[in-house]
């Protein structure tokens, strides 16, 4: 009787581990190549669309930067605090823009390696 249920015990446990092996993973939907490209294209009108906008953005931002410039050189009525304190936040900002401008030049390579 042992015998037996050893017996069945076993089976089971090898049904079970072998029941495994025939269990199929959903399979993942296929797209066309047709698809990918539209998508793809999609992407790209979208890059192109926001760097378009970050360029006039841009040219906003050097103006107000120059018209800046010709402020503080011109002004003695700024404390040193307050030079300071403007000095921390553009070299937060100086940060910023060089970390946007790698990120640019990683869609670049990205697109030049297709």
């Amino acid at each position: 009787m042992q015998k037996y249920i050893h017996m069945m015990i076993l089976f089971a446990g090898f049904s079970v581990c072998a029941g495994n092996e025939f269990i199929k993973k959903p399979k993942a939907k296929k797209e066309s190549v047709a698809q990918v490209k539209e998508e793809v294209a999609e992407l790209l009108e979208s890059v192109l669309r926001q760097v378009g906008q970050n360029i006039c953005q841009s040219i906003d931002v050097q103006n107000n930067v120059f018209d800046k410039i010709k402020e503080i050189m011109s002004d003695n009525q700024l404390s040193c605090e307050q030079l300071k304190q403007l000095r921390a936040r553009l070299e937060k900002q100086l940060k910023v823009l060089e970390e946007q401008q790698a990120q640019l030049y990683d869609i670049i390579l990205s697109c030049s390696k297709s």
